[in-house]
């Protein structure tokens, strides 16, 4: 495992959040999403950060059940730059979220890989496990439109 520092971000690193999102992510976002995203209590924003840069990312969400008193934990998207794959620092950013599962007295924390997607099931596998529930979904989506249509 490299040596990294994994922690969840606050509205005090939006510097670092949006610096991640920008090397680490291929997609386009704005200086207010970043800083919504970090104000709320049930958003998760992870960084694997070495010599001051981050790494590495995962956004998690915690869902609050209607059935019971206790939520559940989406690992929505892990990232981890090029030259720091397959070195144990997606694994980190996985323990985290566990661990930050367990203090939020989650009951239990899920995401949705690709079949297709062999790396992130090999890491998925690893950090979660021979005692995971590997479930076989669907998985609809639509693209919501705005009011004028967009």
């Amino acid at each position: 495992m490299i040596a990294v520092d994994i922690r969840r971000l606050t509205s005090k690193d939006f510097a670092l959040a949006v610096t991640s999102i920008k090397r680490l992510k291929p997609a386009s976002t704005t200086r207010e999403i970043v800083s919504r995203f970090l104000s709320r209590s049930d958003h998760h924003f992870i960084a694997a950060v070495e010599g001051g840069k981050p790494v590495g990312f995962a956004l998690v969400y915690e869902l609050q059940r209607i059935d019971q008193n206790r939520p559940m934990m989406f690992l929505y998207e892990i990232g981890v730059s090029e030259a720091h794959r397959r070195r144990g620092v997606g694994r980190a950013m996985i323990e985290h979220v566990k661990r930050a599962s367990s203090e939020r007295n989650a009951h239990k924390v899920f995401v949705i890989a690709s079949r297709t997607n062999e790396a992130a099931l090999r890491l998925y596998d690893s950090a979660f496990g021979a005692a995971a529930q590997k479930q076989e979904s669907i998985v609809y989506s639509l693209q919501a439109t705005n009011s004028s249509g967009e």
